[in-house]
């Protein structure tokens, strides 16, 4: 469990991807570690959030032919993926690559190889306080 980890004990955990095992939806795990004032932990409050919630939202913009938004960790994990208006699998990872790119700076451009195979041109913003980042691009 991530919040037993120090380095990540404190703050939100922002899952992969998880498939509901009743609900069989895809949604993405949002968890902060409850501690008492003496630093004890006393539990951990968990939401689920709908993978779909991020993939609407991501569906209005349009960025051309193979043009896209991605929600991502700075992991590698995809968390939301829209490509040409149409929600795609999140079960791969960012190229380790273009991952370290991301987390020498906070937002830039850059043009990488993304994992359908397409070079992009991709802007991309990390989310203040989290060790999140959204990556817009489009085809060459």
């Amino acid at each position: 469990m991530p919040h037993l980890q120090p380095r990540l004990s404190q703050g939100l955990f922002v899952s992969q991807p998880l498939e509901g095992k009743v609900s069989r939806l895809w949604t993405i795990q949002l968890s902060r570690k409850i501690t008492a004032p003496d630093g004890r932990p006393l539990g951990v409050v968990v939401a689920s959030l709908n993978q779909n919630y991020f993939m609407e939202v991501y569906r209005g913009v349009e960025l051309g032919h193979s043009g896209g938004v991605v929600l991502a960790g700075l992991d590698g994990g995809i968390r939301a993926r829209v490509i040409n208006q149409q929600r795609q699998d999140t079960d791969k990872a960012l190229p380790d690559q273009l991952v370290q790119q991301l987390r020498i700076k906070p937002e830039g451009a850059l043009v990488a190889r993304s994992s359908d195979g397409l070079e992009r041109i991709i802007g991309f913003s990390r989310v203040d306080g989290y060790p999140l980042v959204v990556l817009t691009g489009t085809a060459q």
